[in-house]
């Protein structure tokens, strides 16, 4: 999510009121207790006691750790609230940062991180297009198309399925560390000294997840040869050593594609590699 102010990411709770219909929606639909992570909240941050100071900089270093997991969902919140700056209060010497969500480095490391080992692309969702989910829903509800009861409409929410219809982010092949690096240049920080080597650090410990992954799933992302021969520099440069099972399935990878994909495995010395299921690409055939 953005940061709003320079001293708190969401003072006026735009952000937080996003998060919590879409917590509301998974608790509902999935049942049993949630854990949440949210940065602001869950970790100490500005001056604190030198055990503060220490855990913050742990849990700093452990972040990726939670972005990357297979099994957890990401929720991103990439939109300004309307208006922005306007109500809002910066000190002097500070000013609003209106850079564009992918542009700032740390909301950059943590959409790469997220889209590096995630089993289902349903598991990253962008809540900046939470308000067409819900339109949709109360469609479906007007003209009759489902028969569940009416607890969603009614909280102006809906359910699981429309949520992931909507709000799934496309997933791009992964970035080198070098790739990442590069690309990290561009981007903006409030303090690129002390963030920026952070950021780095972050991705190429996530990228170590990739590397001890016993099984990669990159099947039904409408990838073509160029996402092809960028996952094939990923392999090549050894970041899928452990790799046993390799999904590609049902994508729109052609020959040029899978034999960049059949090079890096090559490259790579993937001993292990057990199965490639390359099912429905052109390719394929």
């Amino acid at each position: 999510h953005l940061w709003l102010q320079p001293d708190h990411p969401d003072p006026r709770r735009s952000t937080l009121v996003q998060l919590a219909k879409a917590l509301r929606i998974l608790t509902e639909t999935c049942g049993g207790t949630l854990g949440v992570f949210y940065d602001f909240c869950s970790v100490y941050h500005g001056e604190g006691l030198p055990y503060q100071e220490a855990l913050f900089r742990k849990a700093l270093s452990l972040q990726s750790d939670l972005f990357v997991h297979p099994h957890t969902w990401v929720l991103k919140v990439p939109t300004l609230p309307r208006g922005y700056p306007r109500g809002f209060v910066f000190r002097a010497g500070s000013k609003p940062n209106v850079a564009p969500y992918m542009e700032r480095g740390w909301a950059f490391c943590e959409s790469r991180i997220a889209s590096l080992i995630k089993a289902h692309t349903s598991q990253v969702l962008t809540l900046g297009r939470l308000p067409h989910a819900i339109d949709a829903y109360a469609s479906k509800k007007k003209v009759g198309m489902l028969d569940d009861d009416e607890k969603f409409t009614s909280w102006g929410l809906c359910d699981l399925e429309t949520l992931i219809e909507h709000c799934k982010c496309p997933r791009p092949p992964p970035l080198t560390p070098y790739q990442f690096n590069v690309q990290l240049e561009d981007k903006c920080f409030t303090s690129r000294g002390r963030d920026a080597p952070v950021v780095r650090a972050l991705y190429r410990r996530a990228c170590l997840s990739m590397q001890s992954a016993v099984s990669l799933d990159f099947s039904e992302l409408d990838w073509g040869d160029n996402e092809a021969a960028q996952l094939a520099k990923m392999i090549g440069n050894g970041w899928a050593r452990d790799c046993r099972r390799l999904f590609l399935g049902q994508n729109k990878i052609g020959t040029d594609g899978l034999a960049a994909i059949a090079d890096g495995l090559r490259q790579a010395k993937t001993l292990w590699l057990e199965s490639i299921d390359l099912r429905g690409n052109p390719g394929g055939q």
